[in-house]
């Protein structure tokens, strides 16, 4: 379904008669399909013929009902449990993160300024742990362009710690996963999404913020209904926010302020999880 003038989002679960929990990659792929939307030229920067990235492009760029793509999007990626119904029980980092490394990869160029010995390092994984006082968009920088290991004869007593660090984006690099779920809870409150940086420069590819997931924790678990916890989404879009729940609404609400999205639901405490860049230009 989808909010008018809008892009269709895809409603939770996988099949009709199945109660595929899909909530763990909900909001992923309504981002892709947000960034889709907004950009002409995104799917052509989806490189690679992996698994991972080609049903993707079939997800987001394919033709026919947007059910049976998402069902072509799981059964390619994810087993079946015992009862027959798909696996996807578990948390987002394990049914995206983990199957979108190569997706994810930047190489880090360490170079000793004293012997000027090299290292060279993949990084596919950017889990965010502000210091104490340090911004987000600071920490989200440094996950990024963390120092490698020392490498080089410091116990000589030549060489010193400091390394010059430059970074390099593989042709089949397209989103950078922020991996939000280890921040203090003040941190990743929703509100705090406008804090974001709108794009990353890296290795001289830009990325732009195509959406942050939100995880909300019921508060009433006496209430078996509104017990353990769901993901839901939040997109930018020409100056407003754009709110996303597969299960609950599967549609696209409009919010003015992020502070509104406390208002959405009733009894519940929400944390964003992971912020997904996707490649926008060299």
């Amino acid at each position: 379904m989808a909010s008018e003038g809008l892009f269709e989002v895809p409603e939770w679960g996988c099949q009709e008669g199945t109660s595929t929990n899909t909530c763990t990659i909900d909001g992923f792929l309504a981002t892709l399909l947000c960034a889709k939307w907004k950009d002409p030229f995104f799917l052509g920067r989806l490189l690679g013929d992996d698994l991972f990235t080609t049903v993707c492009r079939q997800f987001a760029g394919g033709k026919g009902k947007l059910s049976e793509r998402k069902k072509a999007f799981i059964e390619a990626l994810y087993p079946t449990a015992d009862d027959g119904e798909y696996d996807l029980w578990g948390d987002e980092q394990s049914m995206i993160h983990e199957r979108a490394k190569r997706q994810s990869e930047i190489v880090v160029t360490a170079t000793c300024v004293d012997c000027y010995q090299e290292l060279i390092e993949t990084r596919d994984a950017f889990i965010v742990r502000p210091f104490e006082g340090e911004s987000l968009v600071d920490a989200i920088h440094a996950t990024i362009a963390a120092p490698v290991r020392d490498f080089c004869d410091k116990e000589l007593g030549y060489c010193t710690e400091k390394k010059e660090v430059t970074l390099r984006v593989n042709e089949t690099t397209w989103m950078i996963p922020i991996d939000l779920s280890q921040c203090p809870a003040h941190i990743v409150n929703p509100v705090h999404i406008a804090k974001l940086p709108p794009l990353i420069t890296v290795g001289g590819v830009v990325f732009q913020l195509g959406g942050v997931t939100v995880y909300i924790n019921y508060k009433d678990r006496a209430d078996r209904k509104k017990s353990g916890g769901h993901y839901s989404c939040v997109m930018w879009h020409e100056m407003k926010w754009l709110y996303y729940d597969g299960m609950a609404a599967p549609k696209l609400q409009t919010i003015r302020k992020l502070s509104d999205i406390n208002r959405l639901k009733e009894n519940v405490v929400f944390t964003c999880k992971c912020a997904y860049y996707f490649r926008a230009s060299d």
